[in-house]
């Protein structure tokens, strides 16, 4: 004989609130509709929410430690995390900051959409500017590389680009541009001789 379900709806559970019945699992577990204080929703079996198991839609991790959060809702985590003023040894962290929209996951979700593919990361296209809509970008590994601060930028023709670049452009050695520039040569002469 099935237990009564028991009437979740408008109780709190952390983060999440429980709105409407939705139904049954296929073992009879009770479904429940639940709005998130950051704006999201989920559907959560009532038993993980009285339990204590699912606390968010999935906009912070779960106490258990374990990671189960999509792409998007991590890039966000370790956004916030490299914010603080304690992260790493990296001197410029304490100037960037996250601003006050994307403080939700909701809203970033929103302006920044869902990731293109597994390979692609959150990346800054000024890297000396905040975290921000018009700032911020899907990309690979590889373009996130060519917009390090340690990369040396290189004025040719009226384009600045990472010297990586002109090295494909002109299919020439890396290491043979780096060489004549480190020799004093100006970026015409490296680039074109």
């Amino acid at each position: 004989m099935r237990r009564p379900i028991r009437n979740l709806a408008g109780q709190r559970f952390g983060k999440l609130t429980a709105v409407e019945f939705v139904g049954v699992t296929h073992n009879g577990k009770a479904k429940w509709l639940c709005d998130c204080a950051c704006g999201g929703s989920k559907t959560v079996v009532g038993r993980n929410l009285t339990r204590g198991h699912t606390s968010s839609c999935g906009c912070k991790l779960p106490r258990s430690g374990r990671c189960s959060e999509s792409k998007e809702h991590l890039a966000w985590s370790e956004m916030l995390k490299r914010c603080r003023p304690t992260y790493g040894l990296d001197p410029h962290y304490h100037l960037i900051r996250v601003c006050d929209r994307w403080r939700s996951f909701a809203n970033f979700l929103a302006d920044m959409g869902p990731a293109p593919s597994p390979a692609h990361r959150l990346g800054r296209l000024n890297t000396r500017d905040h975290y921000r809509p018009g700032n911020c970008r899907w990309m690979t590994s590889q373009e996130q590389a060519r917009l390090r601060r340690s990369n040396r930028i290189i004025e040719f023709r009226g384009q600045r680009r990472p010297l990586v670049e002109w090295s494909e452009i002109s299919q020439r050695n890396y290491s043979t541009i780096m060489g004549r520039l480190n020799r004093g040569l100006t970026p015409a002469q490296a680039l074109t001789r």
